[in-house]
């Protein structure tokens, strides 16, 4: 079903004497779209903050990083324009697996050290707010690709392997504050 929150909003009626009423199916969708959105922010936010990082830290070495990064953020911001549009479904798969794809290839890149890859099983417990009842095989195809991307890296992707080399003192503080970002991401 492809209704934008405003649609389905004006879609409720109301009784006289009591409360109003909405379709179980509309409201989950109005409930899965503003969490997209919710998630788009912080993703896009911890993207930025880390491009900042990449550029005060050191932006010739780690320039593949910075580039890549951006781009991807860039692409699953597009799930503002897909929710805007009514499609809350593609919405809540480009913001699900728009980061998935990012934090697994920056991790390719920086290793499973930086922890980055902490954040790709965030989007198998996202699912389950971000797409509705209706939309449970994507909920599960998330589950998946989220748990095999986080195994992969962090099977694959060792520190004296990545083709950018960070001093193991940046990819420990890193480690702690993606663990912190990623908890916070799942308990707020």
């Amino acid at each position: 079903m492809s209704l934008s929150p405003l649609r389905a909003a004006r879609r409720v009626t109301s009784r006289r004497d009591s409360t109003v009423v909405v379709d179980p199916v509309e409201r989950d969708v109005v409930v899965a779209a503003a969490v997209t959105n919710q998630y788009v922010v912080l993703a896009l936010a911890i993207t930025l903050a880390y491009e900042v990082f990449y550029l005060a830290y050191d932006p010739l070495r780690l320039a593949p990083v910075l580039v890549l990064n951006g781009l991807l953020g860039v692409a699953y911001s597009s799930a503002f324009v897909l929710g805007r549009g009514g499609h809350q479904r593609a919405a809540s798969l480009v913001a699900l697996l728009g980061p998935l794809v990012q934090f697994t290839l920056v991790s390719s890149m920086l290793s499973r050290d930086a922890g980055l890859h902490l954040f790709d099983l965030t989007a198998g417990v996202l699912a389950f707010l971000m797409l509705t009842d209706d939309q449970r095989l994507d909920r599960w195809i998330v589950v998946l690709l989220s748990t095999l991307a986080f195994a992969v890296v962090h099977l694959s992707f060792i520190a004296e392997q990545v083709p950018v080399r960070v001093p193991m003192v940046v990819l420990d503080r890193m480690f702690v504050v993606n663990g912190v970002c990623s908890a916070a991401l799942l308990f707020s």
